[in-house]
């Protein structure tokens, strides 16, 4: 019995150490994602705890946000005297993230109308033909939006989630920051978008009934951290 006993237990060991260093981790070092306690995952600059916030990314925030202002704010876009071609850009996108957190736009379709935008945006065509195809495509995309929002009726506050749909946008942010960045591995950006629409089905899933339990939103918030931490993991770099 003992010497079963031990088999077990070493096969159990080897089992964790065999997995970890076949995911890249040295001996010890893993990923915690158990609801209810505190998110802890494991990076080249030591391991992060999570908070669900942009802080999270250590010095790697800054450049989220500066990539933020320049295309989402649109500050890389437009010049000094397009003040109101500018406002109308920032006003659609902050639209479209408006109507995503209070749960009126499914995932895919938000990232669809960013993604079309920024297709322009990020391009390196030349300044001229870059802002006129940059007005037809917002003129679509509103149009797009419209349609899509047609109809919708205002979210119940037993099935809003606020925290975990906050979170969600900043993970669509950070995706889309990455898909611009080519010194951000596809395989991570692959791994977010796994974890994104696994945390948007489950959303789905626990406001089906008219109603979210407490449970269900922590499930609801850890499911969305684990994307989240594959965005540090992609984003943030090991001097951050």
């Amino acid at each position: 019995m003992r010497v079963l006993l031990s088999s077990i237990v070493i096969f159990g060991l080897f089992s964790v150490v065999y997995g970890q260093q076949g995911a890249g981790l040295a001996p010890g070092a893993y990923d915690e994602f158990v609801v209810g306690k505190p998110v802890v995952i494991q990076h080249p600059a030591g391991a992060i705890l999570l908070t669900g916030q942009a802080k999270d990314l250590g010095k790697a925030e800054d450049r989220l946000k500066a990539w933020k202002v320049a295309y989402m704010d649109g500050a890389e876009v437009f010049g000094a005297g397009e003040k109101d071609r500018r406002k109308n850009y920032r006003e659609l996108i902050q639209k479209i993230g408006g109507a995503y957190r209070e749960d009126q736009l499914a995932g895919k379709s938000a990232r669809k109308l960013i993604k079309k935008i920024l297709a322009v945006s990020v391009s390196k065509m030349g300044r001229e033909k870059k802002l006129d195809l940059l007005e037809e495509r917002m003129n679509e995309v509103s149009s797009e939006l419209e349609d899509l929002l047609k109809g919708k009726v205002k979210s119940k506050s037993k099935t809003m989630t606020p925290k975990a749909k906050t979170l969600l946008w900043l993970v669509n942010e950070g995706i889309l920051y990455a898909q611009t960045n080519d010194d951000v591995p596809k395989r991570v950006v692959k791994r977010a978008m796994g974890h994104l629409s696994d945390a948007e089905k489950l959303e789905a899933r626990v406001k089906k009934d008219g109603e979210v339990s407490d449970r269900e939103r922590e499930k609801l918030e850890m499911s969305s951290l684990k994307a989240w931490g594959d965005v540090i993991k992609g984003v943030r770099k090991r001097r951050d």
